[in-house]
């Protein structure tokens, strides 16, 4: 089954399948079976994916890090306890991302505050998302690895053949 999807001028997309990248300003006929609708994701898109959790209290690492280049991109990533209203009082951190497309370089900055129980190093997994090398899957092989420590890291993408 397909569908017929018409993907905006602004940008180029990405399917959040398979990783194809279309032009904007057209319309695409994709593939559009019966379990899942089509979706398209912006380039210069960061779009961060924890693993599987059951309750709100549980840790969400590593996280990987799909990166839609083709342009600039930023993401701030927001994390508290998850369990309570301490967020209201500051008990909560922010960690931002920038992604330069000219350079081709993730940036992850300096962590901003703290709460109680809160993940003081941890893991981002980083998957470049590029024509073949597929889309966004819970089964994604990482393309590099970082280990965050709460201060600013970033690492650069290599090439494609």
């Amino acid at each position: 089954m397909t569908r017929k999807v018409y993907l905006p001028a602004e940008s180029n997309w990405f399917d959040f399948y398979t990783g194809k990248k279309y032009e904007g300003g057209r319309d695409v006929t994709v593939d559009a079976p019966l379990s899942r609708i089509p979706l398209f994701v912006k380039e210069g898109s960061i779009l961060p994916a924890g693993p599987e959790i059951q309750f709100a209290s549980e840790k969400s690492d590593p996280v990987t890090l799909y990166i839609f280049p083709g342009k600039n991109a930023s993401f701030t990533l927001y994390e508290d306890e998850g369990v309570n209203y301490n967020y209201e009082s500051g008990k909560f951190t922010t960690i931002p991302y920038l992604y330069d497309e000219a350079t081709r370089t993730l940036s992850i900055g300096d962590r901003v505050g703290a709460f109680e129980g809160m993940l003081n190093e941890r893991t981002f997994e980083v998957v470049w998302v590029e024509g073949e090398s597929g889309g966004v899957s819970l089964k994604a092989h990482p393309h590099q690895l970082i280990r965050y420590n709460g201060k600013k890291t970033s690492t650069t993408r290599k090439p494609t053949n």
